[in-house]
């Protein structure tokens, strides 16, 4: 899958999808973080196989739909799919330049 789909749910949670890593025709491991009011409350992972693999099909919206269901139960809803550009996952993070600090020269003292 390209890029991560952060997920908002009508229970004011975010569930941000890390990975899949995917097994053709078989499974898909779903790695997630599950979000609530800016902190991390957990890390998951689900498998997601048989019947529920076969109804994901190329509908990204159907990944937030299971975790949410696995997370949630009947209760949670996707409202707002967010997706990421792979681009933007790619970009360096830049660290900040520090100016090497430059001491003082001091002048030898000559004694008279």
């Amino acid at each position: 899958m390209n890029g991560l789909i952060n997920f908002r749910t009508n229970l004011g949670t975010t569930i941000m999808i890390r990975s899949i890593e995917v097994k053709p025709k078989s499974c898909a491991l779903i790695k997630l973080i599950y979000v609530e009011s800016f902190d991390v409350v957990e890390k998951h992972k689900f498998l997601m196989e048989g019947d529920d693999y076969k109804a994901w099909g190329n509908n990204d919206d159907y990944i937030g739909e299971y975790c949410v269901k696995k997370l949630l139960g009947d209760a949670g809803r996707i409202i707002n799919p967010d997706y990421v550009a792979e681009e933007a996952l790619q970009e360096p993070v830049q660290e900040p330049v520090q100016e090497p600090v430059q001491e003082p020269v001091q002048e030898p003292v000559q004694e008279v």
